[in-house]
């Protein structure tokens, strides 16, 4: 494996790169923000269609003019935004590496015996409000909060065998009735799939950072291969030090996945017999 990461919390490197990247960023905000949420008035969930009336009816139809004046205002801008995006996608590195002191990890065991080690995947569909919706789920901000609180307080735990608190402050009450979320208190790896944008990919990891020390996300590249669109989706949290870390970008795409940068992400931990690879 030849990339060796080294602990990192910015994507471009520092210089004009990274300005060229942050003014694309801030150009391009206000656009797909507003487009975000014009779509998002189209694709209601189940509960949405169920609990319509007349009133929500003439406030979504008042939201939908409101934004859509501010997204043909935010157009040009928009432009110039993707342009610079495009500019600058050769730059990007293909993950953060962000590492913590973590109090939490008391597996001592996998100091001396390194073949002992349990790993955890989800694929947890942190798109895009509007893109989340197409698979009848709502609410991204709060759920991608809320899958890395479930994920911290399970590390927390004592037995083996939980099930967790739900708040009673959610909006998202038939989320909490249908699902239990149950983890083992002792995962040392864990794998998600599905965080396929940036600002979801930081606020996982800001939860995440509580409890695992290390933290490979926002894996991707941003090039014509995925239409300056979507990163791979793929984040690892590991209790324990990475050594080397490589992304490989699938070549041949179809259907939606045209606009993300899916691939192959490699890491090899350092108390750890084998190299993990996570899909």
């Amino acid at each position: 494996m030849k990339a060796r990461p080294v602990p990192c919390d910015r994507l471009y490197p520092v210089g004009l790169p990274a300005v060229i990247a942050g003014v694309a960023s801030v150009l391009l905000s206000p656009g797909v923000w507003a487009m975000d949420v014009l779509l998002s008035a189209y694709l209601l969930t189940t509960p949405e269609r169920q609990g319509r009336t007349a009133l929500l009816r003439l406030w979504t139809c008042l939201k939908i003019g409101a934004v859509l004046a501010m997204f043909l205002v935010c157009t040009p801008v928009s432009i110039i935004g993707a342009i610079l995006r495009m500019i600058s996608g050769p730059f990007r590195r293909p993950f953060l590496y962000q590492t913590v002191s973590s109090s939490t990890d008391t597996r001592t065991a996998n100091e001396t015996d390194p073949a002992d080690f349990t790993v955890a995947t989800a694929n947890v569909c942190l798109l895009p409000e509007s893109l989340s919706r197409l698979n009848n789920l709502r609410h991204t901000e709060w759920r991608v909060t809320e899958v890395g609180r479930r994920v911290v307080d399970s590390q927390k735990q004592q037995s083996d065998k939980r099930t967790l608190e739900t708040s009673s402050h959610s909006p998202n009450e038939e989320f909490l009735s249908s699902v239990d979320s149950t983890f083992p208190p002792n995962v040392d790896i864990f794998c998600f799939q599905e965080v396929f944008y940036s600002d979801a990919s930081r606020r996982l990891t800001k939860e995440l950072l509580k409890c695992y020390g290390h933290v490979i996300s926002d894996v991707g590249i941003c090039s014509f291969t995925n239409k300056w669109g979507l990163n791979s989706g793929l984040l690892i949290a590991s209790k324990h030090p990475i050594l080397a870390a490589d992304f490989k970008p699938f070549r041949v795409k179809t259907k939606q996945d045209v606009v993300v940068a899916k691939g192959l992400l490699m890491v090899k931990g350092r108390s750890l017999s084998r190299q993990l690879n996570s899909l």
